[in-house]
């Protein structure tokens, strides 16, 4: 059963607690963190390992940045990966090194170190990288089964949002990327992430966020699951915006 679910960004910005432009996103991540209880956290990010046209599910024993490590809950991997086959949805299982043990290690991406770093009792991780390639309705059906899923775990849908809001940043300039932002927090205000299935393309790929796939299993997920956002932050940085989104469950 699914114990909680956050939205969060993973932009570096919200490490640093004294920056005030972030500081009700932080809040909302910190708020996040602190009700976990120690169940597995799947967490839905942008840049873990990218298969083209693939949903990526990372089944390394171990993921570490540095000295930190969490480790892959295989049986709940398992379970997600053979449900996501036999619906006919294009995922696949990665590995590196050995089979199991310690050399069984894949790097832990900043898109979930970011938002982990904020859950101090996790300890149980299962990484899902969505391809860009892969089509609207499998990554809503992919999200739709999250749902399915035995045991108790958290998810983190990893996203930062438009990434062309600056003339100076590296990605340029575009009027899409308000449009795309204020279309994503309309959506998730009204709970109706659904309608991302319908957005222009164009307008994403003028935009450049890293959210859109992830948020396209969220509407996926809440299709199914009876939560609505309780508080939600949204801030530009530089360049690029983050959302945050504390979701309440319906039991």
């Amino acid at each position: 059963m699914i114990k909680q679910l956050c939205l969060l960004p993973h932009g570096d910005e919200v490490l640093n607690p004294e920056d005030p432009d972030v500081s009700e996103i932080r809040e909302i991540m910190t708020d996040c963190g602190s009700r976990h209880r120690g169940e597995t956290v799947i967490v839905i990010s942008p840049h873990t390992i990218r298969v083209p046209d693939n949903i990526s599910i990372l089944y390394s024993e171990r993921l570490c940045k540095g000295d930190k490590c969490y480790l892959t809950d295989r049986a709940l991997a398992d379970e997600l990966y053979h449900l996501a086959k036999s619906n006919g949805l294009p995922v696949i299982k990665v590995n590196y090194g050995t089979d199991s043990g310690e050399l069984s290690s894949l790097p832990l991406d900043w898109g979930s170190e970011i938002p982990l770093s904020f859950f101090p009792e996790a300890r149980n991780v299962v990484i899902i990288g969505p391809g860009r390639e892969v089509k609207n309705r499998q990554l809503f059906r992919f999200g739709y089964l999250l749902s399915e899923l035995k045991g108790d775990f958290s998810v983190i849908i990893s996203a930062d949002q438009a990434h062309a809001h600056s003339y100076d940043g590296p990605y340029g300039f575009s009027f899409f990327a308000k449009t795309y932002d204020e279309t994503v927090k309309k959506l998730v205000k009204e709970n109706q992430l659904y309608k991302l299935l319908y957005m222009d393309r164009n307008i994403v790929d003028r935009a450049k966020p890293d959210s859109y796939w992830q948020l396209l299993m969220l509407a996926g997920l809440l299709k199914k699951v009876r939560a609505e956002p309780k508080r939600i932050a949204y801030a530009i940085k530089n360049y690029f915006s983050m959302l945050a989104a504390d979701y309440e469950l319906k039991i």
